[in-house]
């Protein structure tokens, strides 16, 4: 930083995707009848960015939802 800018910079490293691990029964393929689509998604010591989810299936199907804790 500059001396007498006016100005405060945040400066962090980049994201580190492979530190972001996915689990649980809704990650495999499944007859949606039986199908548990529930799994959890941990991006500690990641770093900070955006994370994607892409659920794919028949459209109006499924419903998604987030619990973040």
């Amino acid at each position: 930083m500059r001396v007498g800018s006016p100005f405060v910079l945040l400066v962090a490293g980049a994201p580190d995707a492979d530190k972001v691990h996915a689990y649980g029964p809704g990650i495999e393929n499944g007859l949606l009848s039986t199908f548990v689509g529930q799994f959890v998604v941990e991006t500690a010591g990641a770093g900070s960015g955006e994370l994607t989810v892409k659920v794919r299936g028949p459209r109006g199907s499924f419903e998604c939802s987030l619990s973040a804790s």
